[in-house]
């Protein structure tokens, strides 16, 4: 007697590529293999193609990794809250899960046979929203305020200048500033079904202020500046400044300063690129594009020679700084990978999550961000821009 097949449910999204594999000639056993069904099933999915593209159409790409073609259970409030969440992203509006309920209870109230017995509960909004393949995100701070008109001109005006100037991307410079909370665990854990809350420990908000720059080609790094609030932290006063793989510095608030952004340029930013020029065999100039911050001087102050730096316009760096297209993002990642690293390993030992904080000092610091940077490749950098 022949084994039962066990039964798979395979995404409309899935169907859809078998047929278009069928309509490339492969026969029907090979597909129906390897979707792990039979050739009925695969008969029956090209038989309502125009049913499943239909519903693509209706649906959105989002909703083609649903199984079934079933309605929801409240159909029209479903849509129609799909419909009212779509058009407030596109307006840049931040929407929470309680905002969605709220706003799922007032659409109810227009369709009188979906809303009796609708409560919109929690385990409905997660259903919507795997539905609708809608996910959580940080918010992106300025970029809606962010002016596209003004960065368009700028970029028109920085072109001319590269041309005119001859530029190549290897002497083309960004640097941005980024806070760096050293011992910030996350934020949210996974937990059992049974667990009705999940305790942790108080945030810890002690902070560095990183400086990190590149060309934009990707093929020069420099090493990070790292400001703390410390001349000289226990943790370092035995190694040479020199012999640190970032630059450090130091502010009573850990903030980058006029004068410290000053020091930074003249002693290291323009004896790096100088050296880095020569090496390459290009001529000594070079541009470094900043953001208007208050901490960074004028352009007057900012020049040695042909090196010199240039402001973007206000409202525009959240979109076109190359930094904040992922860089600095792309290093915190990188940082926190090694922060957790090295607590698993403690807690493995027998240490606790306290223990394991109080241990960070700002050796570990330092030297994390700096294996944190050497993480960034080259191609992220070069895609920023």
């Amino acid at each position: 007697m022949s084994q039962k097949r066990k039964k798979v449910m395979v995404s409309v999204e899935k169907k859809l590529e078998a047929i278009r594999r069928l309509d490339k000639g492969e026969i029907i056993r090979k597909v129906a293999d390897d979707y792990g069904v039979g050739e009925t099933t695969v008969g029956d999915w090209r038989r309502n193609r125009s049913e499943l593209e239909q519903f693509r159409i209706i649906s959105g790409n989002a909703m083609t990794s649903r199984k079934t073609m079933k309605p929801a259970e409240y159909d029209k409030i479903d849509k129609g809250l799909f419909l009212w969440f779509t058009q407030q992203r596109e307006k840049g509006l931040p929407v929470s899960g309680t905002i969605l309920q709220g706003k799922a209870l007032m659409i109810a109230k227009q369709f009188p046979d979906e809303s009796e017995t609708f409560t919109a509960s929690v385990g409905w909004l997660d259903r919507w929203k795997k539905r609708h393949g809608i996910r959580q995100l940080n918010i992106c701070g300025e970029k809606m305020s962010a002016n596209e008109g003004e960065l368009k001109k700028f970029k028109e005006e920085f072109e001319k200048i590269v041309e005119k100037e001859g530029y190549s991307r290897d002497q083309i410079y960004n640097c941005d500033e980024t806070g760096l909370n050293f011992r910030m665990m996350p934020s949210k854990t996974l937990a059992s079904r049974e667990k009705a809350a999940a305790p942790g420990y108080k945030k810890n908000n002690k902070r560095v202020t990183i400086l990190a720059c590149s060309n934009a080609s990707g093929t020069h790094k420099l090493p990070l500046m790292c400001i703390g609030k410390s001349a000289k932290p226990r943790a370092i006063k035995h190694i040479k400044p020199e012999a640190l793989p970032v630059y450090y510095a130091h502010q009573k608030s850990a903030w980058m300063s006029c004068d410290l952004f000053q020091k930074w340029f003249f002693n290291q930013f323009v004896p790096l690129v100088e050296r880095f020029l020569e090496e390459k065999g290009l001529s000594r100039k070079a541009i470094l594009l900043l953001d208007n911050a208050p901490s960074h001087p004028n352009e007057s102050t900012l020049r040695s020679g042909n090196i010199i730096v240039k402001f973007f316009p206000p409202n525009v760096t959240s979109i076109g700084q190359p930094m904040d297209q992922g860089v600095l993002e792309t290093f915190k990642r990188h940082y926190r990978r090694y922060l957790l690293q090295k607590i698993l390993e403690k807690c493995t030992a027998g240490s606790t999550l306290k223990e394991c904080l109080l241990e960070i000092n700002m050796k570990s610091v330092i030297y994390w961000s700096a294996q944190a940077w050497d993480a960034v490749r080259s191609l992220t950098l070069e895609r920023s821009w």
